[in-house]
């Protein structure tokens, strides 16, 4: 199975795939409080992470992540990458998942379902149009836009994979 996350400090996308034929298998948001502190809002994001793991209790072997896009507030950059950091930590630590993730950019993201960076403005397309795959796959309920940007994510680690299978046959 591959998680993918598309993180944020108001609410975090979470989407699990079985890499095997990329259905889609479970999803979920995290929403944080704004009004809460910054390290509240990281606790409370690794404690969510934690128990929804737990409660799938699926075998997640590739994690993905999408890249931080630089916002104009230095701040706001800032409280990102702690946040990307906490639950990096959590999961390689707790779920003992990959020393490292791999990390796409959102271009890499919206190419898995022939969608440009041009797209990205409109964001309910992006969403409509990974609602009409998964819908395709069974899924029946609407994903929000975070959780179809994770599944987009977990979407970016099959060519991954691929090249792993391939190696390790090679080998």
């Amino acid at each position: 199975m591959l998680l993918g996350i598309d993180p944020n400090t108001r609410r975090i996308g979470l989407a699990v795939i079985d890499f095997q034929n990329g259905s889609l298998c479970a999803t979920h948001s995290i929403r944080l409080n704004p009004k809460w502190s910054q390290a509240k809002r990281r606790r409370n994001a690794a404690a969510e992470l934690c128990g929804w793991m737990e409660e799938i209790g699926k075998s997640i072997s590739h994690v993905g992540m999408e890249e931080i896009n630089v916002p104009t507030n230095l701040r706001t950059t800032r409280e990102l990458a702690r946040m990307t950091g906490a639950l990096e930590s959590v999961l390689t630590t707790t779920f003992i998942l990959p020393a490292r993730m791999i990390y796409f950019t959102r271009a890499t993201c919206l190419s898995q379902i022939g969608l440009s960076t041009r797209t990205n403005k409109l964001k309910i397309a992006v969403t409509a149009r990974v609602n009409t795959i998964v819908a395709g796959q069974g899924w029946t309920y609407d994903l929000n836009e975070d959780e179809a940007d994770a599944y987009l994510v977990a979407l970016s680690l099959l060519p991954h994979i691929a090249k792993e299978i391939i190696n390790n046959r090679i080998v």
